[in-house]
């Protein structure tokens, strides 16, 4: 076929003659830590201290949130798992993460950040039964790898961003985390938490002042210990 006297053809995939690592075998070549009975932290080296850059969700449970100093979170947690990160590794598995969308999920992403992938999902949440179902799919894929993640779904990317990162469900272990991001962009914080119940009904939870976060952290604690993490309250939102 010709058109103004040149001929046309269809351009070339972004993604042709690249060589394609299955994501198994990058996460088997990068390595998963195996399972530890302690709290696992990962730290890395930030001027003269060694600061937390991710903890396992029971890490988070005890309040030893990144950002932290690994000095603070062994004065708090003498029993801890603490292995130094390798951010080259996790850049190699988030990079097949994102291949692994393009090809299978959606036709737009891209990594954002050193520990998240966008979606432009627009069109195409349908094709998987639905947003909720989309999620689920995704979080299973992970967890399957041996990788946890959270998702968040927004009509802007910024609230879908705020969202993933922050948003607590059952806990407040991101008020840190948001407290930093605040200072950092100036955006108003507006802290609290969100509880799911067995009826699917959403509590919102807002404190005010210290003798609220108090009684708040005192009731997560108390419902947290009474199911013991599995029926009260949900742990995994889409």
């Amino acid at each position: 076929m010709r058109e103004m006297g040149r001929r046309s053809e269809a351009a070339e995939h972004p993604f042709k003659g690249r060589q394609h690592v299955p994501l198994a075998a990058t996460i088997a070549r990068v390595g998963i830590p195996e399972t530890s009975a302690r709290p696992l932290l990962l730290w890395t080296q930030t001027g003269n201290k060694q600061l937390i850059t991710a903890a396992c969700p029971a890490a988070l449970a005890l309040g030893l949130v990144p950002g932290m100093a690994v000095t603070q979170a062994r004065a708090l947690v003498p029993d801890l798992d603490i292995r130094p990160a390798d951010p080259a590794a996790d850049a190699a598995v988030l990079e097949q993460l994102t291949l692994h969308a393009v090809r299978h999920w959606s036709p737009t992403a891209a990594v954002s950040g050193p520990d998240g992938i966008w979606f432009d999902l627009t069109g195409v949440t349908h094709l998987f039964g639905g947003e909720q179902r989309f999620c689920a799919r995704v979080l299973g894929f992970c967890r399957r790898l041996g990788l946890s993640a959270r998702i968040a779904i927004a009509a802007t990317p910024g609230a879908a961003h705020a969202l993933a990162r922050f948003a607590d469900l059952g806990s407040v272990a991101g008020v840190v985390r948001a407290w930093e991001a605040q200072k950092a962009t100036g955006v108003r914080l507006i802290a609290g938490t969100r509880v799911v119940l067995d009826d699917s009904r959403n509590l919102l939870l807002y404190p005010t002042d210290r003798s609220a976060w108090s009684r708040l952290s005192r009731l997560l604690n108390r419902l947290k210990t009474a199911v013991d993490g599995s029926r009260g309250l949900r742990s995994t939102v889409c």
